[in-house]
């Protein structure tokens, strides 16, 4: 009777006897090993007529799977070898196709690295790189552009390098595309004076510098194209210039001085002859073109007592003029006259630096308390009026011998002469006064 399971097993299983150890076996060996298992009845394996093995049937299944198993594990690849084939594939990618392993370098471009073969130029790689830097631009002293395009060239620098762009890279170069630089228009700094204010302190006739004014500095930057203003900036502050003024004398005392302006001139030495006959002095304020037309007039008021002082030298305005100008009136005058003390300002309009100017000359300002007017009436009653509605004590008054007609002046100096006397004051010259 035939082995049901030899039969299927052979037709299930395509792994053949001859490759199980016991395919030698002869047809009588396996009758004999049929027989054997029929007799034995446990399954166990047992030794035939010829001494070859002989398995059961379980031994032999578990045989069977045993090989075909290695047999799968020589056809498949070994997971362990991956790695060291992924590592291999990504030392290949860095270094390049097959035939320059070993010999690509690396250069960097705008901060990037790049990989070059050997040979490569910066010119090459700038135009691979659409390397084009661009011109600058002309702006204003603001930073607006003016005229795109116009200023310096940009250029591509090549750095770790010894030769130029044209010629072979060598590893570790670097090519750096710079746009031009903007020019910035011309600038021009103007520079102007910050003037000083006057400050005035106090009251009264007699006008001293207390402290000399000085104008700042202001810088402004200017652009010579657009003539934007850039920056403005106070290089110097001014200093303030100090005035002080004082009354002549102490609240109280009957005390005053007659001043005479614009002489010496034709109706001098009747006022002259006046005051000697009342026996008082007077202060004479002379212009230099007079006084040194009429010498014989200075002695005169000289010789009679009284005071001389300076009232320019051809009777300007002179907050007028320059300080040169100034300069040149006062110091001639004073210097004919062989120095004075005080300046009458023609008109008595000063400023800050006639003050400035007639202090540095040692000269104090003289102006008046009471006005006659006699400079713009013929009347000698008004001119009476007038000084009898002013008067005060310490007070000078204002006549004038020069400069016209005067006449209606030396008719009314004999009673306004009387007046004060009978009065009670007291009549000095401008020194004694203040």
């Amino acid at each position: 009777m035939n082995d049901p399971y030899k039969t299927q097993n052979r037709r299930q299983d395509p792994t053949p006897d001859w490759d199980l150890p016991w395919s030698s076996q002869t047809k009588d060996h396996r009758n004999a090993s049929q027989s054997a298992g029929r007799g034995g009845g446990n399954g166990e394996s047992a030794k035939g007529e010829g001494g070859a093995l002989r398995l059961s049937r379980s031994e032999r299944r578990r045989a069977r799977a045993s090989i075909k198993a290695q047999t799968l594990s020589n056809s498949r690849p070994r997971l362990l070898d991956l790695p060291v084939v992924f590592a291999l594939a990504v030392i290949a990618l860095l270094l390049g196709p097959p035939g320059v392993l070993g010999t690509a370098f690396f250069v960097t471009v705008q901060g990037a690295l790049l990989q070059v073969t050997p040979g490569t130029t910066g010119e090459q790689i700038a135009n691979l790189r659409h390397l084009d830097p661009r011109p600058g631009a002309r702006v204003d002293l603001a930073g607006d552009v003016r005229s795109p395009g116009t200023a310096s060239q940009g250029v591509i620098t090549l750095t770790n390098h010894k030769t130029d762009a044209a010629g072979p890279l060598r590893n570790g170069a670097e090519l750096v595309a710079m746009d031009g630089r903007p020019l910035i228009e011309e600038i021009a700094k103007k520079s102007e004076e910050i003037p000083f204010q006057t400050i005035s302190e106090g009251s009264g006739s007699v006008v001293s510098l207390v402290q000399r004014g000085e104008p700042g500095l202001r810088e402004t930057l200017v652009g010579v194209g657009s003539r934007r203003i850039g920056a403005m900036l106070v290089a110097k502050d001014p200093i303030n210039a100090v005035i002080h003024r004082t009354s002549s004398v102490a609240s109280g005392q009957k005390t005053a001085a007659l001043t005479f302006d614009d002489g010496p001139d034709t109706f001098t030495p009747q006022i002259l002859a006046i005051l000697a006959q009342k026996g008082v002095p007077a202060t004479f304020f002379v212009l230099g073109g007079n006084a040194s037309a009429q010498p014989s007039l200075i002695q005169k008021i000289r010789d009679g007592g009284h005071q001389i002082e300076n009232h320019t030298w051809s009777h300007p305005d002179l907050t007028r003029l320059n300080v040169d100008q100034m300069r040149s009136e006062i110091k001639r005058t004073s210097d004919l006259l062989g120095g004075c003390g005080f300046l009458r300002p023609p008109y008595g309009s000063y400023n800050s630096t006639v003050t400035t100017v007639a202090g540095e000359l040692g000269l104090r300002l003289a102006l008046w308390d009471v006005d006659t007017r006699d400079w713009e009436s013929n009347n000698r009653d008004s001119i009476i009026s007038r000084f009898k509605a002013e008067i005060k004590p310490g007070a000078i008054i204002l006549m004038h011998d020069g400069g016209g007609d005067r006449s209606a002046t030396v008719a009314a100096l004999p009673t306004i002469i009387d007046w004060l006397l009978s009065n009670g004051y007291a009549l000095t010259t401008l020194n004694r006064l203040t």
